[in-house]
């Protein structure tokens, strides 16, 4: 355990290792990180870790994480580290609206309520962001196009609304069923984690 708090306090250091060494220390970070509940962050280590190095049972452990972040969703602070990150991008935010709907869900409500603090915070209220809606494959291809699009204006307006986010900072942009994350969609863990909201800082 002293080797993995090393490198998670150290983990700018990994790209100037060995790559199986780099493999190790990112599944270290990644256990570190989901023992303090930081799932995003393990997310990410584990990816690290498997694109350097394929494993089936932590490609496995990896879309079980997945699929508890589409359950319990991202705070403030997560996602803040996220859009200041070189890369700028949550992939899968879940925000959950009511069937056929762009009425929100109770949850769907608290994980934009975490965007939203996260995005009127000092360190990202001057930033600008493109908010891409997803849907699952359930309807025809064109009507969750407009679902999707629909569902990322109303993002878009809740933003606006509860936490004055100026229209000109969220680009929206509906992709519908077109991207999916898990492919076949034949489980109602399918279907919950190709529902979601991408976002990109663009500045």
């Amino acid at each position: 355990m002293k080797k993995a708090e090393y490198w998670f306090r150290h983990a700018a250091e990994l790209d100037k290792v060995p790559l199986k060494t780099r493999a190790e220390a990112c599944r270290w970070c990644s256990t570190i990180a989901e023992e303090n509940n930081d799932l995003p962050l393990a997310i990410s280590y584990l990816k690290d870790a498997l694109y350097i190095e394929p494993n089936i049972d932590q490609q496995q452990h990896l879309e079980e994480l997945e699929v508890l972040l589409a359950r319990t969703g991202y705070n403030r602070a997560q996602i803040t580290r996220a859009l200041l990150d070189t890369r700028g991008f949550i992939p899968a935010l879940p925000v959950n609206f009511k069937f056929n709907s762009t009425e929100l869900t109770g949850d769907g409500r608290k994980q934009l309520e975490q965007l939203g603090q996260a995005l009127a915070g000092k360190k990202l209220k001057d930033k600008h962001f493109r908010l891409v809606g997803h849907t699952d494959s359930k309807g025809t291809e064109e009507y969750n196009l407009q679902l999707s699009i629909r569902r990322a204006r109303a993002i878009q307006q809740w933003l606006m609304d509860n936490y004055s986010i100026a229209a000109e900072n969220i680009e929206i942009q509906g992709m519908g069923e077109s991207c999916p994350r898990r492919t076949p969609e034949v489980s109602k863990e399918d279907r919950l984690l190709n529902r979601r909201v991408e976002i990109t800082r663009l500045d």
